[in-house]
């Protein structure tokens, strides 16, 4: 039996997926499997409301008195100590303040690991939470060996499918992913599935968010004709249980779309992978393999999808607002990606006249341009595999304005120390590019002064390429 403040709560909230600002993929769904009402104890209900509520400064000022008790009122109780360090570490995480959180976790740690064994419960939750510190830190390398024990000690205490091990196994992908070790991340993110598998049956509709969670893994790291496999999966799983006009759907079309421009996105930058079966992982010419994509040719089964994502969502007088005005964005997106601001427009102002009056416009998706589209320049696709010691970083600056209907205008350079390729190049795809406009009172306006910087890695000249460069400046002043 526990005996931890925390390690029910802690275990729940993973399980069922709590928001983790670390995750460096972007995943935007709530993959895990759902677990039992938890169960805590009174002395942190008022931390608990305020966590599930996402109010995180009140949080951290809970949780910092728990810490102050633990400190000076049990002295002799450490577990007590490290449980509330733990709960300082989450509220901290939740506000986006990764220093802060690894403090609190790698004390938490410091207190318990020499009190109990190398496979106890109790070092999971200070554990998991100094990977995710990690991770939203970018310290990936320091994240991965992390999360890999935490994941090890759960199997050991609660066995090799426990749901609670989701939240990790997301994790882990993503630090392993970003620290190039697709293959040994890929065995997590299919591990998920089994996991999924063995709570609920392969056929279950709770399946279709783990099978999105996989296809956007996929996705990200340009394996999208895997990815759409899983999507598709989605659909028909979908479609079968719930029926043609069921909202589980929505998720899976929305990603099935998404695949579609991520697969534009990598084309252009010079990062798309071959057909799966063609080339391996550790293959750093796969990407040179694929001609670039053109915008106004994406397939049409992404728009097919997110129109009937809509029609569904129209449909359901009972859909999530918040699902529904995501997936007008997108849609709206996906047609200004296609230079079609006439048909992005009206699902821009849709989903514009649905934040509340009273939200604050740094926090709207409309509170600024967004970049939906721009075609990499050709010389910043190159030495990308190269190693940093080999390159230098070139940037080109740009400020330019964003019309109403999302294109550019008046672009001109405002700082850089590249050269006069790369800038000229910069200045071609920036004209090019298609953001999703600001919108003020339901309406898209005109924003200047938006600012683009474009970075490029610069093979370093070797010391007898610079020689043989001198001495031919010799050979002219001597001429």
């Amino acid at each position: 039996m526990k005996s931890t403040l925390t390690a029910g709560r802690s275990r729940h909230l993973k399980a069922r997926g709590a928001p983790i600002p670390a995750l460096v993929l972007g995943f935007a769904l709530s993959c895990a499997v759902s677990a039992a009402p938890p169960t805590f104890p009174a002395a942190q209900q008022e931390y608990w409301a305020h966590f599930d509520q996402r109010d995180w400064t009140a949080a951290i000022t809970s949780a910092q008195k728990l810490v102050d008790v633990a400190r000076t009122a049990s002295p002799s109780d450490p577990q007590r100590l490290s449980d509330s360090l733990v709960l300082l570490g989450n509220a901290q995480l939740g506000s986006q303040n990764a220093v802060g959180a690894e403090a609190a976790y790698q004390e938490a740690l410091d207190i318990i690991a020499p009190r109990v064994g190398p496979g106890s419960d109790k070092l999971i939750d200070p554990l998991r939470g100094l990977g995710y510190a990690f991770a939203a830190e970018g310290k990936h390398e320091k994240a991965a060996p992390v999360l890999d024990r935490a994941l090890n000690i759960s199997r050991r205490n609660f066995g090799l499918f426990d749901p609670s091990q989701q939240g990790l196994l997301r994790q882990l992908a993503a630090s392993l992913t970003a620290i190039d070790a697709p293959l040994e991340a890929e065995k997590h993110i299919k591990y998920l599935l089994l996991i999924g598998e063995r709570t609920y049956g392969g056929s279950d509709l709770r399946m279709i968010p783990l099978m999105c969670m996989v296809g956007d893994w996929y996705a990200q790291i340009g394996s999208v004709t895997v990815a759409r496999q899983y999507f598709r999966e989605g659909i028909d799983l979908a479609d079968e249980k719930g029926g043609k006009s069921s909202i589980a759907a929505v998720e899976p079309l929305r990603g099935l779309a998404a695949s579609y421009r991520r697969e534009l996105f990598l084309s252009n930058a010079g990062l798309l992978r071959p057909p799966e079966n063609e080339v391996s992982f550790g293959d750093p010419s796969a990407s040179q393999q694929q001609r670039p994509i053109s915008a106004q040719l994406l397939n049409a089964e992404g728009e097919k999808a997110l129109l009937r994502a809509v029609k569904i969502l129209d449909d359901n007088p009972n859909r999530p607002p918040a699902l529904l005005m995501a997936t007008l964005i997108d849609t709206g997106d996906w047609y200004q990606t296609r230079n079609q601001p006439q048909k992005a427009l009206p699902f821009y102002r849709r989903a514009a006249a649905m934040i509340p009056s009273g939200e604050a416009v740094a926090g709207s998706p409309f509170a600024f341009p967004v970049q939906v589209y721009l075609p990499t320049p050709l010389l910043a696709t190159r030495n990308r595999t190269r190693p940093d010691f080999e390159v230098d970083e070139k940037f080109v600056q740009v400020e330019f304005t964003v019309t109403s209907d999302g294109a550019v205008k008046n672009a001109h350079v405002i700082d850089q120390n590249g050269s006069s390729r790369q800038s000229s190049e910069t200045l071609d795809a920036i004209q090019s590019a298609r953001y999703r406009p600001k919108f003020v009172n339901g309406e898209p306006v005109e924003t200047t002064a938006v600012v683009y910087r474009q970075m490029f890695r610069q093979r370093k000249e070797k010391d007898e390429d610079k020689d043989k460069e001198k001495d031919k400046e010799k050979d002219k002043d001597a001429a």
